[in-house]
């Protein structure tokens, strides 16, 4: 008999606003698991948030020189902050995802941590999973 079980979806969605020189690094930051879909479904989604630097071109090239599946799309104006972190809930809700992960484009969150981030949710055991960079004393300040 198949295995009829829908695998757990995950989006791993980074807001991004003139980081060009730093999303190459926190996409090749993410775990190779992650990129490969297992033991979860992840996709991967940039919204760069009409950013002045070429960070959309960056993310493009990152995708077709890699071979990853990356979707970026770019705002036709600065939504802020706030702005870009709805126009990417909405797009987990529309496609069905049954988590969202947040990463910042400039790499102020661990890619790393992507695995742990999603573990509890799709094991059933938290509703929501934050991360902190001030968990350790001093550990923001190192950058």
């Amino acid at each position: 008999m198949e295995n009829d079980t829908v695998p757990f979806r995950a989006l791993i969605f980074i807001v991004a606003y003139n980081a060009e020189r730093h999303i190459e690094s926190v996409l090749d930051r993410i775990p190779e698991a992650v990129w490969q879909g297992t033991p979860y479904v992840c996709d991967i989604l940039v919204i760069d948030d009409s950013s002045t630097d070429k960070t959309f071109d960056v993310c493009n090239s990152y995708g077709e020189r890699t071979g990853r599946s990356i979707t970026t799309l770019r705002t036709p104006a600065n939504q802020g902050y706030g702005g870009n972190q709805k126009l990417g809930y909405t797009y987990a809700l529309d496609k069905g995802y049954d988590a969202v992960v947040l990463l910042h484009g400039d790499g102020q969150y661990a890619p790393e941590m992507l695995l742990d981030m999603i573990k509890p949710l799709a094991d059933g055991q938290s509703d929501v999973v934050f991360g902190s960079r001030m968990l350790r004393r001093n550990d923001a300040l190192k950058g």
